[in-house]
């Protein structure tokens, strides 16, 4: 009896850093391995603003100073 080949496995979505967008705060670019949102921009077609969660966060913080 021959050995067994073992199957090559593919490389799993979770080990690639993608391209997402730019920051809409920054203008910094946004990977997939980044923290970050995906705000609605359009409902019909469905599109998205992208942004870092920090530079969300420190955006809303700054809104909310400028309220009180």
């Amino acid at each position: 009896m021959g050995f067994h080949k073992r199957k090559k496995s593919a490389r799993k979505l979770v080990d690639i850093e993608r391209y997402v967008s730019k920051c809409m705060y920054c203008d910094k670019d946004i990977y997939s391995t980044d923290s970050f949102v995906a705000l609605i921009k359009t409902l019909d077609p469905t599109t998205y603003n992208y942004a870092h969660y920090q530079c969300m966060k420190d955006n809303d913080k700054n809104a909310n100073k400028t309220c009180d």
